[in-house]
């Protein structure tokens, strides 16, 4: 994978994330108007699983670049 190959999904992973910490923090905020914090608490975590989960192909395709660079 090239370089900028990367960067590109760099890119598209922050966007995702950002995405994703966005409606998880409005969620969240909803449900502590509503009264309900455990929920509230529950959907930080699920937003913050979810962003993980968003940057899984980046970290496979980062451990490969590494790999490459170490194989030379």
């Amino acid at each position: 994978m090239s370089m900028e190959g990367l960067f590109e999904l760099c890119v598209t992973v922050m966007l995702k994330a950002v995405g994703l910490t966005v409606v998880g923090q409005l969620a969240s905020r909803l449900c502590k108007d509503a009264g309900e914090s455990a929920l509230s608490y529950g959907v930080e975590l699920a937003s913050k699983i979810a962003v993980l989960g968003a940057a899984m192909p980046l970290m496979s395709k980062l451990f490969e670049f590494l790999g490459d660079i170490m194989s030379i």
